[in-house]
């Protein structure tokens, strides 16, 4: 059963106040709720007798705030999809000198009618099999009935949640049941430590070598990630040096080697693997389907409570299958760069 919808609620405070009152009176529904019912055992829908879908304007209005705060998030390529499998082409490239580019087309100068060389490019497909993240939120009625404050309590920490479990998978999803983050992707480059370097430290050539191993066109685009404790590191590192390793830009973003900085909690402890990196998240693809809000009076009725579901359904990964090595150099490069271990 559906009911069109003839208004629109605008904002999620008069949602939340209209599911209140259609708890209480199941009779004289709000004209503007969209109901959906649905078969015992299918468990697609709401609750176990039916629920409510959150609008669509309203529902983008919350998903947004999950981009706001997601600042790897915002990097990715996206591609939005209404299908649960994603097959992207891509070109399986691994350069060397005098190999041919982008996945095998061979370009080459030559006279006039002479002929040019065989092209026979190699192209690898991207299978993006969409994974599904689940966000539930239990209300007391007694929450619901100040519908504006709870409004601003769910946003705020419905935002910070799900902007933290997506952007964990980014960085460091195994594959399975969640994208496949960069720190596990073959297409990682995991820079060694100095000989003789202290567990746990950072130096100044680590820096330098991770950012020898980015991508040229990456440089652009590339930003550091890393934990507080490594950040601490390299500030220490700059009193030792005597130099001024960490700028400000002019927009207030601290730079490192004239890349953004970035703090968060995705990459590893200090001195493992992966405790500070350099990506190109411009490289990295996240196909998603649009998100679904959705809300209940049934699940948790005994108790008087409402129940507000979330499903998203994203897959991602690199866009490269593995790291490059450079026409004029012995070293391979990628987008992605770690720092290795320092036991």
């Amino acid at each position: 059963m559906t009911l069109q919808l003839q208004e629109s609620f605008g904002t999620f405070a008069p949602f939340l106040d209209a599911v209140f009152h259609a708890g209480h009176n199941a009779d004289i529904p709000d004209r503007r709720l969209r109901m959906e019912a649905v078969a015992l055992g299918l468990n697609e829908g709401v609750g176990s007798t039916g629920g409510f879908l959150v609008e669509e304007e309203v529902a983008e209005a919350l998903w947004q705030r999950v981009y706001a705060i997601g600042s790897i998030i915002r990097r990715c390529a996206k591609i939005s999809t209404g299908k649960r499998e994603v097959r992207i082409p891509a070109i399986a490239d691994t350069g060397g000198v005098g190999a041919a580019r982008f996945g095998g087309v061979q370009i080459s100068w030559t006279d006039e009618a002479a002929p040019g060389g065989e092209t026979r490019p190699k192209i690898d497909l991207l299978k993006m099999k969409l994974k599904k993240l689940l966000a539930v939120v239990y209300a007391a009625d007694e929450l619901l009935e100040d519908a504006p404050a709870l409004a601003v309590t769910v946003e705020r920490l419905f935002g910070i949640a799900a902007a933290f479990e997506i952007e964990k998978a980014i960085i460091s999803g195994s594959g399975v049941g969640a994208p496949l983050g960069v720190l596990n992707s073959p297409a990682l480059i995991t820079v060694a430590p100095e000989a003789g370097q202290a567990a746990g430290s950072v130096v100044q050539e680590n820096l330098a070598n991770m950012v020898e191993r980015l991508w040229g066109p990456s440089h652009a685009n590339a930003v550091w990630l890393m934990g507080n404790d490594a950040f601490s590191s390299i500030l220490k590192l700059e009193s030792e040096l005597g130099l001024e390793l960490i700028k400000t830009g002019a927009d207030g973003q601290r730079l490192l080697h004239q890349m953004p900085i970035e703090l968060c909690e995705y990459t590893t402890s200090l001195g493992v693997a992966g405790d500070i990196v350099l990506g190109d998240f411009s490289q990295y693809l996240l196909a998603e389907r649009e998100p679904q809000f959705m809300s209940s009076i049934h699940v948790k009725f005994i108790t008087d409570e409402s129940t507000f579901k979330f499903r998203y359904r994203a897959e991602g990964q690199p866009a490269w299958a593995s790291p490059i090595t450079p026409e004029n150099s012995a070293n391979t490069q990628s987008p992605f760069v770690a720092l290795g271990a320092r036991p």
